[in-house]
């Protein structure tokens, strides 16, 4: 996706007192349905970027989107979602980057990533095969930054 004001400026004018709310994790209690769990992970993994673009707070909720995204995987919660949302449901994982709460961002969850995308790019149907292929590829080339240079650029 590129990036975009209007489209920034239309998320925080819609989203952002609900961002804030979900950072300071007043929205747990969405974690109780897959649907419920994919909107929270949307709010604090996606919606951080655009609103907080340029600016580290942009990566605020990455931490708690990783939790959200292995505890909803270890309760089958990804499996109740469609191919396009489920590639949304993993994102977290192949997003955190760098440096995380004092420490390096663990590679195994970029390893993860790949291998859930492998799966729905293998098990995709026609429609959504661009999509998770992207996904892929995407995770592919994140993971291989610290494969190749020792850390993240």
């Amino acid at each position: 996706m590129t990036a975009s004001e209007d489209v920034d400026s239309e998320i925080r004018e819609r989203f952002q007192q609900h961002i804030v709310a979900a950072l300071n994790k007043q929205y747990m209690d969405w974690c109780k349905t897959a649907y419920d769990r994919l909107a929270l992970i949307l709010l604090l993994n996606q919606f951080t970027r655009n609103i907080y673009r340029k600016s580290s707070k942009a990566f605020s909720g990455d931490t708690l989107t990783v939790d959200l995204c292995l505890a909803g995987i270890a309760s089958g919660h990804d499996q109740l979602l469609s191919i396009p949302q489920r590639s949304f449901y993993s994102m977290p994982l192949a997003l955190q980057q760098g440096y995380i709460d004092g420490g390096l961002a663990p590679l195994e969850h970029q390893n993860d990533s790949v291998r859930l995308f492998a799966q729905l790019a293998e098990y995709s149907y026609t429609e959504c095969r661009r999509l998770t292929e992207n996904s892929y590829h995407y995770a592919s080339n994140i993971t291989a930054v610290p494969l190749t240079f020792g850390e993240f650029s």
